[in-house]
């Protein structure tokens, strides 16, 4: 049980206040609510002792709001006298701050686990630990180098980084032990930008884990505008998460071979931004024995996979949540394999290995899996969710199986788009 939920709702407001008027962000009105009213009812679904209110300009309103509609909340407040940022919001409330504590910035509307995050923040016994999510706007994003052990190592913008780099952004939200301001002399400035600079990453254990929940900034005419329309299109839907093949569904199949001048399959953008529209999330796993063979090394595969979230990127469609791959194959007999890859897995589909690494590095309980693929292996897999399966034909689909199986085939990704829409909406 996180010990406390910070909202930091200090700010002025000035890029909303044309569309809002001088009413503090944090009560601007979406679908009959506030953003606060969104905050705290996904707040208290979890486990916390109490929450803190760092507050500023409009802190009577807020507070007003509090006292009328949540009279039975548990919180504290301080308000400032001027903006300190971030940082200094915190450590101006610091005698209020609990051992440890979750953040969440007063013009952010999220649905996320708190309870499951918090318990990687205690796992990792981390100094801060970052919430993280594959971004598709890479060049106005604080982007996080992590290691595979979940440490940051690094937090920079896209231009200082070697392309492709993974776009890997930070969202704002994060979790932070209590020492960590108290052990600072700085009293103002923002957490990331002033506090949290690359030589921290020496002296404090900073770590990151990607979440796949609604996180959506409203401080912006446009970002608030779009926000509303997302918020209206996901309340009381059914969450679904899609689960691609890459080779002959997503991209071309190149066999065992990287091909960097890789095509895309036909339609696969506009199937992608459709799930995009329905807020649908999506995660590719594809089994890539080319390693284990030695044809090619992980090193390049990242290369690959690095350069097809860009081209998502570039075509203004969101990447991949994630990219789960397997690198083994159960057959020895190639020149230059890797013999510790040459062996029977979990993770090789059809088994499930990789669906299961997905659940246990985000929140998937409360949600639908749907996979997209375009043979039996993936349909296999699918079968051991109980999920829809949408099959793609390419060169590499058992025609026979399937219709045997009276499996609907689709020849393009547009027909499945159309079935997934009559399915679910």
């Amino acid at each position: 049980m996180v010990n406390q939920v910070v909202i930091i709702a200090g700010g002025k407001g000035e890029r909303l206040k044309k569309t809002i008027g001088s009413i503090p962000k944090a009560l601007a009105p979406i679908n009959g609510r506030t953003i606060l009213d969104y905050q705290l009812e996904n707040i208290r679904q979890y486990s916390f002792e109490s929450i803190h209110f760092c507050l500023g300009e409009g802190s009577k309103e807020i507070l007003e709001h509090l006292n009328t509609n949540y009279g039975q909340l548990n919180f504290t407040y301080r308000t400032e006298e001027e903006p300190l940022g971030t940082f200094g919001a915190l450590k101006f409330s610091e005698k209020y701050l609990k051992e440890d504590f979750f953040v969440l910035l007063g013009d952010v509307i999220t649905d996320i686990n708190i309870d499951f995050f918090y318990k990687k923040f205690k796992k990792y016994d981390s100094d801060v630990h970052l919430i993280s999510r594959n971004t598709d706007h890479p060049d106005d994003s604080d982007i996080l180098v992590v290691s595979k052990e979940s440490n940051v190592e690094r937090l920079d913008s896209s231009e200082n980084l070697e392309f492709p780099y993974k776009p890997v952004g930070n969202t704002g939200l994060f979790f932070s032990k209590k020492s960590i301001i108290e052990n600072s002399d700085l009293h103002k400035g923002d957490f990331f930008k002033n506090f949290l600079s690359n030589d921290k990453f020496g002296t404090l254990k900073v770590t990151s884990s990607k979440s796949i929940a609604f996180i959506k900034d409203f401080g912006t005419k446009e970002r608030y505008s779009a926000g509303i329309k997302q918020l209206k299109n996901i309340e009381k839907k059914k969450k679904i998460l899609a689960i691609f093949d890459r080779d002959g569904t997503v991209t071309e199949n190149y066999g065992d071979n990287l091909e960097f001048e890789f095509k895309l399959k036909n339609e696969f953008l506009d199937l992608a931004l459709y799930l995009q529209s329905k807020n649908i999330p999506k995660i590719l796993i594809t089994n890539q024995p080319g390693i284990a063979k030695g044809f090619f090394s992980f090193d390049d595969l990242d290369k690959f996979h690095n350069l097809l979230q860009h081209k998502l990127i570039n075509s203004g469609i969101k990447p991949f949540d994630e990219i789960y791959v397997c690198p083994h194959h159960p057959e020895t007999g190639h020149d230059g394999e890797v013999k510790k890859l040459k062996k029977i897995c979990d993770c090789r589909k059809p088994e499930n290995g990789l669906v299961e690494k997905a659940k246990n590095e985000f929140y998937l309980n409360n949600y639908d899996f749907i996979f997209i693929g375009d043979s039996k292996n993936d349909y296999e897999l699918s079968l051991k969710y109980n999920a829809k399966f949408y099959l793609v034909e390419s060169e590499m689909t058992q025609i026979d199986f399937f219709t045997k199986s009276k499996i609907k085939i689709f020849d393009s990704l547009k027909n499945i788009q159309e079935q997934i829409d009559l399915d679910y909406y």
